[in-house]
């Protein structure tokens, strides 16, 4: 499988920019700006990780306006009811129970995968339930800051989904914008079933949660909540062959984004030319994440650990650690998957009946 999903890689990063789109062009340039605009305003702000604001102005854009306001709604509705059922577990002791509070991370996890799927507002579960986990996360390392944990991380998303917003809404009144171009792959037939089917899928991706946070605080690393975050994305792919190219993609993604803040940040800059290599480097993963199917999400993951990176405010040493713990959730999501996978397909065909 890797050697299928780095050719898929390759071959999807070149047809994003051989030949290059105008109207791919376009919307990427829209984008890298309102993931700019959107990292300006939170560092005016003096808000403690900025990155969130950027991505969150990525997330938010789609094909149309109206899929940008419906997406933007879900997120915002998502991310505050989650912060305040995150602090409302902290509140009632559970960071003291450590038993409890898997339990109840392992909940937050399984339950919404297992809703989202076919659901109304699939977007609005999912990242429901990464803030309230991330927020529990916090809590659990440091519990007197879990009020301005949450707090921070809700200003600095809505911040990100109103830039967009508030910026696609501008360009409309001045002509009609493409605002994506739809590069058609042929997928060939999957490989074969992930876990199973969404309950199998929740139950790995809450057991790999479980695994990661338990990891992550016995070796008292920073960054933990990217682990969940991992897992979060990664649990319900489809097939294994999805999952898999997904974690490879953003493996992948996270690297190259990583290494090339970690240069940049060895050099001096004003904060004027901040902006402009921030808009640069976004700009080249908007078109990649525009691209070919089998390409996108190793653009998102480039601007997300870019943005992690170097547009930190917590220095440079947390920001690794970040990385790395995005690694040990998508490795520990992936065994999880294929070890349950094993599991289901060797069980009795009549037990399966009976179950």
């Amino acid at each position: 499988m890797l050697k299928r999903s780095a050719k898929l890689l390759l071959t999807a990063l070149h047809r994003s920019f051989f030949p290059l789109h105008k109207e791919l062009l376009i919307n990427a340039v829209c984008m890298a700006f309102s993931i700019t605009l959107a990292i300006f305003i939170a560092k005016s702000f003096n808000l403690p990780a900025p990155y969130w604001a950027g991505i969150s102005a990525m997330m938010v854009i789609m094909p149309t306006l109206s899929g940008m306001l419906r997406k933007g709604l879900m997120r915002l509705f998502g991310t505050y009811l989650g912060a305040f059922l995150g602090l409302m577990a902290i509140k009632f002791g559970l960071a003291t129970y450590p038993w409890l509070f898997f339990c109840v991370l392992f909940i937050t996890i399984a339950v919404p995968l297992a809703c989202m799927q076919n659901a109304r507002y699939p977007y609005a579960w999912l990242i429901g339930g990464i803030t309230c986990d991330m927020v529990m996360l916090a809590g659990l390392v440091n519990p007197a800051q879990t009020l301005d944990y949450a707090q921070a991380r809700a200003i600095e998303i809505t911040i990100g989904a109103v830039s967009s917003l508030s910026f696609y809404f501008l360009i409309t009144q001045f002509g009609k914008i493409s605002y994506q171009v739809e590069i058609k792959d042929r997928r060939k037939r999957p490989l074969h079933a992930l876990a199973g089917g969404r309950t199998r899928a929740a139950l790995a991706g809450g057991l790999a949660g479980c695994a990661a946070v338990g990891l992550w605080l016995h070796f008292h690393f920073n960054g933990i909540e990217q682990s969940v975050t991992s897992v979060w994305v990664l649990s319900f792919s489809g097939t294994a062959f999805d999952t898999y190219h997904k974690g490879f993609q953003r493996f992948g993604g996270c690297l190259v984004g990583g290494i090339v803040a970690a240069i940049l940040l060895f050099i001096p800059t004003i904060y004027p030319v901040f902006l402009f290599l921030v808009f640069c480097f976004c700009l080249l993963s908007c078109i990649v994440q525009n691209g070919p199917l089998y390409g996108r999400y190793f653009g998102l993951q480039a601007a997300f650990a870019f943005l992690i990176v170097y547009a930190n405010t917590e220095g440079a040493e947390p920001a690794m650690f970040r990385l790395l713990s995005i690694v040990n959730g998508l490795v520990l999501v992936l065994v999880f998957s294929v070890v349950i996978g094993i599991i289901v397909n060797h069980f009795p065909e009549r037990f399966l009946k009976k179950t």
